[in-house]
């Protein structure tokens, strides 16, 4: 059924493509799911056996794995990773100290790592090209964009943002941040990113060199500040406030793969790590589904998914056969070409 909050983009998107019905994450939570998707296999056969990693957490996904982004590239492509990572990277950790490596950090450890000195296996040591992102969540430091192996500017003050909005003494994490970041210019300096990447490519690709780019937007996750232009928009709420924006920024992005002229030959994919954040905003958040994010019900792991293949998926499909995240790596390398 339509929901009701206004998420034209996103309709769109199925519109043009197909709509799976029946589709599950491997977990709950983010980072089991990231690693799921990134290495189709299952997330308990990694070390992190319960719950999600921390901003300051060691690199996850094991030395020598495959992933989605190494197998494309070995297939000639470019690839870039945008947006919140959650998967690990190995901080330089100051002399004597440590850090969480299978959970969050602790408020005492937020400054145990030297953030002036270059990160070693993040995005770039498992086959993408460029990042540019957070190392977790909008909740966990630091709160600063990283690009590449360093961070875009050290974060040199403390700084904490209100979370889940709405609800009493809401806050994130307290810990070190750039002077100028701020939670509500995340999103729109994530997506300008993903398009300076795909508008940089677009000449390569009709050349037949083409690009994979995986961007993970900071909605939904929490109920951070949004940009003044969403606040009240919906009607419903702050969480419904923020799908909006949400959504207009998956336009923006699809906007510019339709400028360039690569829409007829560009896959998108769109899904979500888990399922909703909470069961109190005007659609009933996983409804009909039993639960939310984080807890073993199916309203925890049944996610929405979206894919716009020109040419080859028939518009307005719909699909009801069970699928899950792992399925999506073999479904891109036989699209790649790749057994």
């Amino acid at each position: 059924p339509q929901g009701k909050i206004a998420t034209p983009h996103m309709d769109a998107l199925a519109a043009k493509g197909m709509i799976f019905t029946d589709v599950h994450s491997s977990s709950s939570v983010c980072s089991p799911t990231r690693y799921g998707i990134m290495t189709g296999r299952y997330n308990w056969r990694t070390k992190l056996q319960s719950g999600v990693l921390g901003g300051l957490s060691p690199r996850l996904i094991e030395q020598g794995r495959l992933t989605t982004a190494q197998l494309l590239k070995n297939q000639g492509y470019n690839t870039a990773c945008i947006g919140k990572w959650h998967l690990g990277m190995d901080w330089v950790k100051k002399e004597g100290k440590d850090v969480a490596e299978l959970n969050i950090e602790s408020a005492s450890q937020v400054h145990n790592v030297d953030y002036s000195l270059p990160i070693k296996n993040g995005p770039n040591s498992v086959g993408f090209d460029y990042y540019y992102g957070i190392s977790a969540s909008l909740d966990m430091v630091p709160y600063t964009f990283i690009e590449n192996d360093h961070v875009a500017k050290l974060p040199s003050v403390e700084k904490e943002f209100p979370m889940f909005l709405g609800r009493e003494k809401g806050k994130c994490r307290k810990g070190p941040a750039a002077p100028d970041f701020e939670v509500e210019d995340v999103l729109p300096t994530l997506t300008t990113k993903a398009i300076d990447f795909v508008k940089a490519r677009s000449v390569d690709a009709k050349a037949g060199k083409p690009f994979f780019v995986w961007y993970n937007s900071t909605r939904m996750h929490v109920w951070t500040r949004l940009a003044p232009q969403w606040e009240g928009k919906s009607g419903y709420g702050l969480y419904a406030d923020g799908m909006m924006e949400h959504d207009y920024h998956v336009g923006q992005l699809l906007d510019e793969v339709d400028k360039l002229g690569i829409a007829d030959n560009t896959i998108v994919i769109y899904s979500t790590d888990n399922g909703s954040q909470t069961n109190t905003y005007p659609d009933g958040g996983s409804e009909p589904f039993r639960g939310e994010k984080g807890s073993t019900w199916e309203g925890g792991f049944r996610v929405p998914a979206l894919i716009r293949w020109p040419g080859v998926v028939q518009p307005g499909t719909v699909i009801n056969d069970i699928f899950s995240h792992q399925d999506w790596l073999p479904t891109l390398l036989t699209a790649a070409g790749e057994p």
